[in-house]
Parts: structure tokens; C-alpha cells; sequence
């Protein structure tokens, strides 16, 4: 009973390690993605790099030891789902290397605006500067077909 309780000890740290240093790596990550450090990533892609080899790795065992069930599907899928982000914080890491890209704009009315004031000085007249009234149409264009 004794030697359960220290399992069972251990197992509990071991599982709080796990989630303290995934902890510690996911918010390393957004302060490096944020401030565009790539430096901050690499414990990331370490941290999850070994978790996808463990996954791996039980995942060939739990295949070769025991018949096919749903668990081996879960695992798989869980295996799946770790390797697309860690592709995805890959490529993040890749392309902070190159130099950062400019601020970009979000409102895309305001950056049209934005660039016709800047390439071109003739602005249209303000409607309290037009002296002229606006043409007559005929009765005919206004009578419906």
C-alpha cells in the first residue's frame, strides 16, 4: 500500500510538471510571436517535439500489443493534431527569421482613402464649394417601362 501511495505520488508531480512546462513554453510562445522573438518558440517546438515522440511511441506500442480499438483511433488523432501545430509553430518560427513585416492596415476604406490624399494633390470639390445644380432629366427617363 505504501509503494501505490509513492506511485501514485509521483505520478501526480510527474503530471504537473507536464502541464506547469507546457504551461511555461505556451506562454513563451505568444510573447515570442508577439514581439516577433523567435528565440522564445524554441522551447515550444523542444517541449512538443518530445511530446510527439513519447505519443509516437505508444502509440506503435499500444499497436503491436493489443487489438485495434477506438483508443488507438483517439491516439492517433491526438498524434495528428500535435504534429499540425507543431508544423504551424515551424513555419511561425521560419518566417520570424526574415525581417518583420510592416503594420499593416486593417480598414481598407481608410487605406484607399489614405492613398489617393498621398499620389494625387486633385481632391474632388466639397459639396459646399459646388455652385452648379445638378442637371434636369426628362419626364421620360423618370416614367417607369
Amino acid at each position: 500500500s505504501a509503494y501505490f501511495g509513492h506511485v501514485e505520488r509521483s505520478f501526480i508531480l510527474l503530471i504537473i510538471g507536464i502541464f506547469s512546462t507546457s504551461t511555461v513554453c505556451n506562454s513563451l510562445a505568444v510573447v515570442g510571436v508577439s514581439t516577433w522573438k523567435r528565440g522564445c518558440l524554441i522551447p515550444w517546438l523542444l517541449f512538443f517535439l518530445a511530446v510527439k515522440i513519447f505519443l509516437v511511441i505508444g502509440f506503435i506500442n499500444n499497436v503491436l500489443n493489443n487489438p485495434v480499438n477506438l483508443g488507438q483511433l483517439i491516439h492517433l488523432l491526438l498524434i495528428l493534431s500535435i504534429m499540425s501545430a507543431w508544423k504551424h509553430m515551424q513555419k511561425q518560427y521560419i518566417i520570424m527569421g526574415w525581417p518583420r513585416p510592416s503594420q499593416v492596415v486593417a480598414d481598407s476604406e481608410t487605406a484607399s482613402s489614405d492613398q489617393n490624399v498621398e499620389t494625387s494633390g486633385d481632391l474632388p470639390p466639397k459639396y459646399e464649394d459646388v455652385t452648379e445644380t445638378p442637371p434636369k432629366y426628362d419626364e421620360t427617363m423618370m416614367k417607369p417601362n
